[in-house]
């Protein structure tokens, strides 16, 4: 403990300690109630990172096999490639975080996806699929100033003025359009239909960004899960002063309001099929939680405490192992973390 805490100040923590690593006992315990097998869809810029450092923490506080794999892969692996080594190695696994698109675009359908996770995951036929969807503005800018603003030294405005023709940016234009439909292979209205229609449905849940506490609440009582499995620290912030993983630096994403009108028609006209995925999702997302809509709003008020708790005791006690997966900068693909109490 840092020196400069009094004696009754680190018998504070000390308590807050074995509360907390009691919540991780306890629901280990209870591990056979709780139900996994949980196969996560990971799409870019959606606060997917701190979802699957979630999973991570579940995975070694359970005792679960998580996904973990050879090669070049940091984060994302081609799911025929990951068949191949789960194939090879004779090991399935009860829990995958990975994107399955290194770069965002899904080369096939969702029930091409689905036939191989059910090669991949420990039981083929009882999958969970969760996935995270964010408004297609947001999302858009998001994903702009994280993948190409740091390659083209442009503000989306600039871009977005800089010739068409220019094949320098070709590779870039073709990534701006729909990203998030692109996630999931869907690149037409017709896709889009047959994907709403008859794949959406796959989903145990589809969580959305602006409202990801309640879908963890949402997430938790689907699953059984406990309220320590849900808390979280935020990671892959696009903001000035960070950097992404090749160490090229990151700019402000600008507020959507800021931006000229013919900037916003310009995204509105790149996202249209993106809104209607989005939509779609939120109808879906909406359905399920009516189901249990008072009790969810009551959860949202214990996580928020449990999370100040668990936020507020790692920002005092640095010597605390937990700090490294609930890191900004944790790594949730390096082999998977360790078990790290608090």
């Amino acid at each position: 403990m840092p020196p400069e805490f009094t004696a009754e100040e680190m018998e504070e923590l000390s308590r807050e300690r074995a509360y907390l690593n009691g919540l991780v006992e306890e629901t280990a315990e209870a591990t056979g109630q709780q139900a996994c097998n949980l196969a996560f869809a990971k799409t870019h810029k959606t606060a997917s990172t701190t979802m699957a450092m979630i999973l991570v923490r579940y995975a070694r506080r359970h005792d679960m096999k998580l996904a973990s794999f050879g090669g070049n892969h940091v984060s994302a692996i081609p799911l025929t490639e990951a068949v191949q080594q789960i194939e090879e190695s004779g090991e399935r696994v009860d829990v995958m975080h990975y994107h399955y698109t290194a770069y965002g675009s899904f080369d096939g359908r969702w029930a091409e996806a689905k036939a191989m996770y059910e090669k991949i995951m420990r039981e083929g036929e009882r999958i969970n699929y969760i996935t995270v969807v964010r408004s297609q503005r947001s999302h858009f800018l998001s994903y702009y100033y994280y993948y190409v603003q740091p390659e083209v030294q442009l503000s989306v405005q600039h871009f977005f003025g800089s010739n068409r023709q220019d094949p320098q940016f070709q590779y870039q234009r073709r990534r701006l359009t729909n990203p998030l439909c692109a996630e999931f292979g869907i690149h037409n209205g017709e896709q889009l239909a047959q994907f709403i229609e008859t794949e959406l449905p796959d989903f145990r849940l589809v969580l959305l960004t602006e409202a990801f506490d309640e879908g963890l609440m949402m997430m938790r009582r689907i699953l059984g899960w406990e309220m320590i499995d849900m808390t979280y620290s935020r990671m892959m912030e696009t903001k000035a002063g960070g950097a992404r993983w090749d160490g090229k630096e990151l700019k402000n994403v600008p507020h959507w309001e800021d931006l000229p009108t013919w900037v916003q028609d310009r995204v509105d006209a790149n996202t249209a099929l993106d809104k209607m995925l989005y939509d779609a999702a939120v109808s879906h997302y909406n359905k399920m939680k009516a189901v249990a809509a008072m009790e969810i709003e009551d959860d949202l008020k214990e996580f928020d405490e449990l999370q100040k708790t668990v936020n507020g005791y790692l920002a005092l006690n640095s010597s605390s192992e937990a700090i490294r997966w609930y890191s900004g900068s944790a790594q949730p693909y390096l082999g998977g973390e360790q078990f790290h109490p608090f």
